[in-house]
């Protein structure tokens, strides 16, 4: 008689199984298969949690509710962007020009009409924004 080769269930306590933390290369993963797997098909998240397993090849396969609950959790953790927006000086000038002489040059083009003397009005403008020359 043969003997029928039994199958090793090894099974992880969700606790457990949920405490595993995402690694970069899942979360890309999970980010393809959101692509690929569009809101409103069939049996979405299954599929996703399918492909993921499948294409990682995970000793510990993602379950679909990981994959929906990972798929939630915000991006940055609210409370530190707060903190880097609340404490944060304001943005270095972009290209050397500071918000004030934006706004400068922005008023200086609606004051002086391009209908004048090229160079009398850029050397207006100029005049106009502080800290910039023609």
């Amino acid at each position: 008689k043969r003997k029928t080769p039994v199958k090793k269930v090894v099974k992880i306590d969700n606790a457990e199984k949920k405490k595993a933390p995402w690694s970069d290369e899942e979360k890309k993963c999970l980010d393809k298969a959101c692509k690929r797997f569009k809101a409103g098909s069939m049996q979405r998240w299954e599929q996703i949690a399918d492909y993921i397993n499948t294409q990682l090849g995970l000793s510990v396969p993602r379950t679909r509710q990981e994959c929906i609950e990972q798929f939630q959790k915000p991006l940055v953790d609210p409370k530190q962007h707060a903190e880097r927006v609340i404490n944060k000086a304001p943005p270095p000038p972009v290209d050397g020009w500071s918000a004030d002489q934006q706004k400068q040059l922005e008023k200086a083009l609606r004051d002086f009409p391009a209908s004048l003397d090229k160079n009398e009005r850029w050397s207006s403008i100029a005049d106009a924004v502080s800290g910039k020359t023609k």
